[in-house]
């Protein structure tokens, strides 16, 4: 076959989709030829392609391997690939992610709760929730923004979580350009926040005025990091307004592509807005990992975000897949720094889910290692030679939602009728208050407290990782500014935190070493015959089913990541 002389085309010289010169009438394959495009070897297919030479013969060929979305781009017609710089797997992270790795921060609450209790709109029945505030009364936002900063906050997520420019034009009656107006506007609302916060915290540090009073003890007053902006990103959940976030439902009948460019196009707005990094927030199913990693890949090269997943057992997502599978996903997406879990994920299994989003080491029980598609040994989650990703986790308050008991079947089908929506209170559980959420999830963070009694110096990603602790943790649903602060003076004081205890995962069980109690947690029975296929698919149909019957599926008003 040496009349085929193998081409690259000059235009096509970023993407390295070949072509070749040849006489017409010939089949020939070059799929053993390895070229890989800009040094990609995660190869998920090759382009088949299908021209005329002439006008009498046709030449049948199948190129040569090239990454996904470079074939996507070449099939769709579109030259944006050979013109814009985008991240690709194996270049090294922008400076600014490599110094936000080795930093313990603590994120903001519900930005929704205070949106809520605050505003004179009725945002919990709004279809476009608290981002009617961006066009209503964006001098709210600007105050929700500066007092969870005030609390001692490093990182506040834009008000966009239940945006996207069709559905925010849909709610708010304007045309979509508006509507992504108004998502850039929440970005700049939230610097500016950033900015009059900032300038107020310096000019407090010369006068010792009160605005520093409740975080001195919190920071070593020059050491206070920035704030950073994070663009918040809610699932494919928020166009459908039926709390599937709990459940990943959409996951069952939905493609790929659909979800790829549903959260690309929001991306882009934010990321063109001047966001310092993304957060996709709540995540349910595997499918949307996938797509919004398939989204990082077509970003400009120094966009960086976090991904947290929806979960109730600290084991599957809420759709129900392993989430060493999501660990395994990520691993490959260099862009995503952090990951974690957010929203409904119950304090106590924190740890848990960490660990097994992590692919750590810590990750020791009964059934480590074993093939029951739930356990697989650490070693086989994260590629060796990488450093460690950010290790996130924000839960809500801890309460429990009790819906409202209707006395006949009448009542039961009235209410149907006229409001479907779960009613009901939120209640704390036995021997629990709004005081103790900072201290229940202080015990699954790296603190300041903790770097100093090491022996010997060591960065807060290799605790976080060696002991399975969030190293940028905050909150949810109903965490408000006061709880952010408790947390800060745990999680942030030289010594602040002398009761919190080093958790391991042992079997069966997370312990706390040292004296303290140990916090016994039941591990849900894994069926001996799992390694069968059979056995696999029934573990996560009950896993689903028991997900969908969470207590915590309350209104979905209340119960959306970041409401409160």
């Amino acid at each position: 076959m040496h009349e085929h002389e193998l081409a690259v085309r000059p235009k096509d010289k970023l993407s390295l989709v070949a072509t070749h010169e040849s006489s017409p009438g010939h089949d020939f394959d070059f799929g053993s030829v390895k070229i890989l495009s800009q040094s990609d070897d995660r190869i998920s297919g090759l382009l088949q392609e299908v021209w005329h030479s002439t006008a009498e013969s046709i030449n049948r060929h199948i190129d040569l391997p090239a990454a996904y979305q470079a074939l996507r781009e070449q099939i769709n017609g579109t030259d944006e690939h050979r013109t814009r710089k985008r991240r690709r797997w194996g270049m090294p992270l922008p400076p600014k992610a490599v110094q936000w790795l080795n930093e313990i921060r603590i994120l903001d609450g519900g930005f929704g709760t205070e949106a809520a209790i605050r505003s004179d709109y009725e945002i919990d029945t709004h279809k476009a929730w608290s981002c009617l505030l961006l066009q209503n009364d964006p001098a709210l936002v600007l105050d929700i923004h500066k007092s969870y900063l005030r609390s001692g906050c490093d990182v506040i997520s834009t008000n966009t979580y239940q945006a996207a420019p069709q559905t925010l034009s849909d709610a708010l009656n304007v045309e979509v350009a508006v509507a992504e107006a108004l998502m850039k506007k929440a970005v700049t609302l939230a610097r500016r926040a950033v900015e009059e916060f900032w300038k107020e915290y310096k000019q407090s540090l010369r006068k010792e005025t009160a605005i520093i009073q409740t975080v001195t003890h919190a920071y070593n007053k020059a050491d206070r990091p920035y704030p950073l902006i994070a663009g918040s990103l809610g699932p494919y959940a928020i166009l459908l307004h039926d709390g599937s976030e709990y459940t990943g439902a959409y996951a069952d009948h939905i493609s790929l592509e659909e979800l790829t460019k549903f959260h690309l196009q929001r991306a882009k707005i934010l990321v063109s807005a001047g966001v310092d990094l993304l957060a996709w927030e709540t995540i349910p199913a595997l499918i949307e990992v996938q797509a919004i990693t398939e989204v990082m890949r077509q970003l400009p090269e120094d966009t960086v975000a976090w991904l947290s997943v929806s979960s109730r057992d600290g084991q599957t997502t809420a759709h129900g897949e392993p989430l060493h599978k999501v660990a395994a996903i990520l691993n490959s997406c260099d862009s995503i720094i952090g990951i974690g879990v957010n929203c409904s994920i119950p304090h106590e299994l924190i740890g848990q889910a960490l660990a097994n989003v992590g692919g750590l080491e810590t990750l020791r029980d009964t059934v480590a290692g074993s093939d029951d598609g739930y356990h697989p040994h650490p070693e086989a989650l994260r590629p060796k030679g990488k450093q460690p990703k950010l290790l996130i986790a924000y839960p809500n308050s801890g309460e429990i939602w009790l819906e409202t008991p209707l006395r006949s079947s009448a009542d039961r089908q009235k209410k149907h009728r006229d409001n479907p929506k779960p009613t009901g209170h939120w209640v704390w559980p036995n021997n629990v208050s709004s005081g103790d959420w900072a201290r229940s999830v202080s015990k699954w963070s790296v603190t300041q407290n903790m770097l100093e009694q090491e022996k010997h110096h060591v960065s807060p990603n290799e605790l976080s990782h060696r002991y399975g602790l969030a190293q940028w943790v905050g909150g949810c649903c109903r965490v408000r500014p006061e709880n952010i602060q408790e947390l800060v003076q745990l999680v942030k004081s030289p010594g602040g935190s002398s009761s919190h205890q080093r958790p391991t995962l042992g079997h069966g069980k997370l312990e706390m070493e040292g004296n303290s109690e140990n916090l016994e947690i039941e591990e849900e029975p894994v069926p001996s015959t799992s390694t069968g296929v059979e056995a696999q698919t029934h573990t996560v149909e009950e896993r689903r089913r028991r997900n969908s019957e969470s207590p915590t599926h309350g209104p979905v008003k209340k119960l959306r990541s970041k409401t409160g």
